[in-house]
């Protein structure tokens, strides 16, 4: 009777809900410090790089291969992160993947069966570079899956990312990947530039993200003055991808026949004309420009969380940034040193080459020749003359070791130069992608910033942030 143990209907719930909400932070929702990633995320490259690495597939297989190989969760999740994957760049798209629209008029990707996609090949070869010296963990699939993607920079930092759990909630900034490094190499947060070409409007919440990944930021689109087609109006220009302007500010004016929105967008170009119908008198231009400005201007709560050792901690951008550099630059050093052991291998190689191959051609009519025969009366370590025991007489003949030796050491030489920080800086200039249109500052009023806060109340987060930041 000393084993049984009393427990309350709370004690079991509150187990099992932390228990739950561990493994939600961990296998679902927090992305991981080295490579910025949620686990979906992960897993869908990984299947890319295993399924489509150079030819088109159709993307109902690539979310098929995901699901059967590493991902045993939601098809809707996988197939958009897929159509995510797609428009950040890291996966190629042949189809409808869907667009984003400043007047809210989004349109969603086709089915997966009429679309395909790819590994973008910049990340391929990439991957073809480092993958294999990334370390494996036990997946939820009884598979072995890479720990991290090999990268420089946490990649959902450069997209923005939102993610709310049991007691638990992220949200991530999106900034380029050239203003990232460049703002960790002169520590200088006010280097970091928004993905989407948004004007950050206090600028001080950059030293909070960098320092403690926790700020309210104001998100601003461009707004300003001009006509179209013999029309008076304003224009708001920016990217949707974030918010679009909240026009309800302007919808009595619309339904009393006031003013007319156009959506004059093209391709990259997003653009609104918010333009006076004529006649119209009782209105003006300045009305509409002021109350379209404090419609273009978004707050967002920044909270940072990373998977460090299997933990979600709040974590700093510049913390960030350098646990992800430290781990790629090991990777690197790993890729780096294994090219320098192989050529050294075959130098050794090629250094006792002439002495076996004489021994074997000497003795090639004897039957009954083994490595152990020819490594024992050469006095040359066994492996080598395995490997060379392993070639045809044609090879061996035409081989000229010196030639090959030479060779060997210009690779060492060309090993010994690379540099972990440049192989970083020529990833990320070949990834990096500018924003299509960047939003300039435009004045807007304590009046109408407190006009934005007032149709977007914060939402309070309980949490005792600060003390446990890692920074």
């Amino acid at each position: 009777m000393s084993n049984i143990e009393t427990r309350t209907i709370y004690d079991m719930v509150k187990d099992g809900y932390q228990i739950f909400s561990s493994y939600v932070a961990r296998e679902r929702l927090v992305p991981n410090l080295e490579d910025g990633l949620k686990p979906v995320y992960r897993r869908v490259i990984l299947a890319a790089y295993e399924a489509c690495p150079r030819n088109f597939i159709k993307t109902a297989t690539l979310a098929g291969h995901t699901l059967g190989h590493y991902h045993p969760h939601s098809l809707d999740s996988v197939e958009d992160v897929i159509t995510e994957l797609v428009h950040m760049g890291i996966l190629e798209g042949d189809g409808a993947f869907g667009s984003k629209s400043l007047s809210g008029n989004h349109s969603g990707a086709a089915a997966s069966r009429y679309t395909e996609v790819r590994l973008n090949q910049k990340y391929t070869d990439f991957f073809d570079m480092l993958m294999k010296y990334v370390g494996k963990v036990d997946g939820e699939m009884d598979v072995k899956e890479s720990a991290f993607i090999p990268t420089p920079l946490p990649i959902l930092c450069n997209s923005g990312s939102f993610s709310l759990a049991p007691g638990l909630m992220t949200k991530l900034p999106a900034f380029t990947y050239k203003s990232m490094l460049e703002a960790y190499e002169a520590n200088d947060p006010h280097k970091l530039k928004s993905t989407f070409g948004y004007k950050i409007m206090n600028e001080e919440c950059l030293d909070q993200i960098w320092e403690y990944g926790r700020a309210t930021v104001w998100y601003s689109l461009s707004v300003y003055k001009g006509d179209l087609e013999g029309y008076h109006g304003v224009f708001i220009q920016g990217s949707p991808e974030l918010f679009i302007p909240n026009l309800n500010c302007i919808a009595e004016w619309k339904d009393a026949g006031l003013v007319f929105v156009n959506d004059i967008s093209s391709g990259n170009d997003h653009r609104l004309f918010i333009g006076l119908n004529k006649g119209v008198r009782t209105l003006s231009q300045d009305t509409i420009f002021h109350a379209i400005r404090a419609a273009s201007v978004k707050r967002d709560s920044i909270l940072m969380l990373a998977l460090v050792n299997g933990v979600a901690r709040p974590i700093g951008l510049k913390a960030w940034i350098k646990g992800s550099l430290e781990s790629f630059y090991k990777l690197i050093e790993t890729y780096k040193q294994d090219i320098i052991s192989i050529q050294e291998e075959r130098i050794r190689v090629m250094s006792e080459f002439d002495k076996v191959r004489k021994y074997i051609i000497d003795h090639i009519k004897d039957t009954k020749l083994t490595a152990e025969t020819i490594a024992k009366d050469t006095k040359v370590d066994l492996d080598i003359v395995k490997k060379i025991d392993a070639m045809s007489v044609k090879a061996m003949r035409q081989t000229d070791p010196q030639w090959e030796i030479k060779v060997c050491q210009k690779k060492i030489k060309e090993a010994q130069k690379i540099s972990a920080k440049d192989i970083s800086k020529e990833f990320i200039e070949t990834i990096n992608k500018e924003p299509a249109f960047e939003c300039k500052y435009h004045f807007v009023t304590q009046k109408d910033l407190r006009v934005a806060s007032e149709a977007q109340p914060e939402v309070a987060i309980e949490t005792n942030f600060e003390d446990k930041v890692i920074g």
